[in-house]
């Protein structure tokens, strides 16, 4: 897996409704407007780094061979 990827996976993973830290704060609407605003300005800048590295990383190695 390419880092660009793994960052990708783990902002959507910040983005779901399923995310266990907002399952957990979802009793108390004050630690939920927390936890939200903070999943989602997380996942923004993860975002924001795999944008770099994809720029950065080479390319994948081809898997056909010649």
């Amino acid at each position: 897996m390419r880092i660009a990827e793994m960052l990708n996976a783990i902002a959507s993973w910040l983005e779901s409704p399923h995310n266990e830290a907002l399952l957990l704060a979802e009793y108390h609407e004050d630690s939920m407007k927390v936890v939200a605003e903070s999943c989602v300005l997380a996942a923004a800048l993860l975002k924001n780094a795999a944008d770099q590295v994809s720029d950065l990383e080479p390319p994948p190695e081809s898997n056909i061979t010649p």
